[in-house]
């Protein structure tokens, strides 16, 4: 079985973005990714997820490994873009990130495919060609994946939302596993509203304020950081490939990385955490949050 750093892929947005109703600090400095992407080929963290709508995230990461040497697989994806344009937008990603072939390379936008099928086959062409080993998508609702099982879309990689509150792929776990695809789950921190006070946040979280303070009880009462616990819960499904986190510094990622200190007693609260399924999709997605409410 991989470990917990085996199974972290690190998520590269705050590279080139102020990201996430948590993040403080905006966008990393140049020294502290090269800090992070050091410890990160070090310590066998060994996939890095970008895209061509995280700024400058790219180039920053070619820089950085052709620099120092470092060999990463890199997921990025494909932005909201016009048929004609997508082939020079993949040659770009791999000019910026200096590589000859990507490890992987999703569609960003679901709806692209619906609206332009054409698309699909342009990625399947650099597949055939080398330069992109995986071809799949990032995914915001169970209904896209039913679409592209319905459609025989076949695609070697997903990545999904997951965390303690949202569960809505769980049932389609095995089917994709059945199917050979590569499965990687992002928003683990639900972008950082678990760590934030319940009672700070705003009416448009009225809803599971209860509920998150339950959860901040019972990893009190058994000594249990609210990162390892949302971490090791991930980690604990054996589904998952492939765990995609974003950090704003190195002591935040290795302090992440202490998560598998937990792994026996989030093991033992199993049952426990998987009560804290949230189902409304105002709460799940935060493309539903109001920029302008998010706090009291």
């Amino acid at each position: 079985m991989k470990s917990l750093q085996e199974r972290i892929t690190l998520g590269t947005v705050q590279f080139g973005l102020d990201y996430g109703i948590n993040n403080r600090t905006g966008k990393i400095s140049f020294l502290e990714i090269e800090k992070i992407l050091s410890y990160c080929f070090s310590n066998h963290i060994n996939i890095l997820d970008t895209a061509a709508a995280y700024g400058n995230s790219e180039s920053l990461i070619g820089k950085v490994t052709e620099t120092n040497g470092f060999n990463f697989k890199v997921v990025s994806k494909l932005p909201n873009c016009k048929v004609s344009e997508v082939h020079d937008i993949i040659i770009r990603s791999l000019q910026e990130l200096k590589v000859d072939s990507i490890y992987g390379y999703l569609m960003h936008d679901f709806e692209m495919l619906v609206q332009n099928p054409q698309i699909w086959s342009i990625l399947e062409g650099f597949r055939k060609e080398g330069k992109i080993q995986k071809i799949g998508f990032s995914v915001y609702k169970p209904e896209d994946i039913h679409w592209l099982l319905d459609h025989k879309i076949s695609f070697d990689l997903i990545q999904l939302p997951y965390n303690i509150f949202d569960r809505r792929f769980e049932s389609l776990f095995p089917i994709l596993k059945t199917l050979q695809v590569e499965i990687h789950t992002r928003s683990v921190f639900l972008q950082g509203l678990f760590f934030m006070d319940p009672n700070s946040l705003s009416t448009h979280f009225k809803s599971v304020k209860n509920k998150l303070g339950e959860f901040r009880k019972l990893l009190t009462e058994y000594d249990i950081p609210i990162y390892a616990a949302l971490l090791n819960f991930v980690f604990l499904n054996p589904y998952i490939d492939q765990i995609v986190i974003g950090v704003d510094s190195l002591s935040n990622l290795v302090e992440n990385m202490n998560a598998d200190h937990y792994l026996k007693t989030c093991e033992d609260l199993y049952l426990k955490l998987n009560t804290f399924i949230e189902h409304d999709e105002k709460i799940l997605l935060p493309m539903n949050w109001k920029n302008d409410d998010l706090v009291s």
